[in-house]
């Protein structure tokens, strides 16, 4: 019987010894980590590729969509169809007005509202740019009752 106590006494401890040896072992990696990442802290930043790219803070673009078409879900619909071109709209909202054509106004990088045109369907003759000294470029979709000859609504 004592050879028994012993026997489990014996396993209860190796395992314990193991157990401490790996958590030991744990710590020493650790440790050794952190004093590589303090000696040699250029070893960790990115590597300069080919070339980059430099975007200015004032490149960035707010797109909003505006629905002026008295149809509901037009704005959202429009929303879903940008988002799935990669342009994030930052918001969507009804006008108290209709309107006959869509347009788009706001921004002042002609390019980028260009683009948008092009992706929607809308001409570029019905572009309003405005000239704006400020870190975004809000660019508004204004939705007119003419929606249905654009792209995300060919056939609705």
């Amino acid at each position: 019987m004592e050879k028994k106590k012993i026997k489990n006494l014996d396993k209860k401890a190796l395992v314990l010894n193991i157990f401490s040896g790996f958590f030991g072992f744990v710590i020493l990696l650790m440790i050794l980590s952190f004093t590589y990442r303090i000696l040699s802290p250029e070893q960790l930043q990115s590597k300069v590729t080919g070339y980059s790219e430099i975007v200015p803070v004032n490149q960035t673009v707010q797109v909003n969509i505006i629905n002026a078409c008295s149809v509901d879900g037009i704005a959202k619909k429009m929303k879903d169809y940008l988002n799935k071109q990669g342009i994030k709209v930052v918001s969507i909202g009804n006008s108290s007005s209709p309107v006959e054509k869509s347009f788009i106004k706001g921004g002042s990088d002609e390019n980028k509202s260009l683009n948008l045109a092009s992706i929607i369907g809308i001409d570029k003759s019905l572009i309003k740019t405005q000239q704006k000294n400020s870190d975004y470029q809000i660019i508004s979709v204004v939705i007119g009752k003419d929606f249905s000859q654009l792209k995300p609504f060919k056939g609705y």
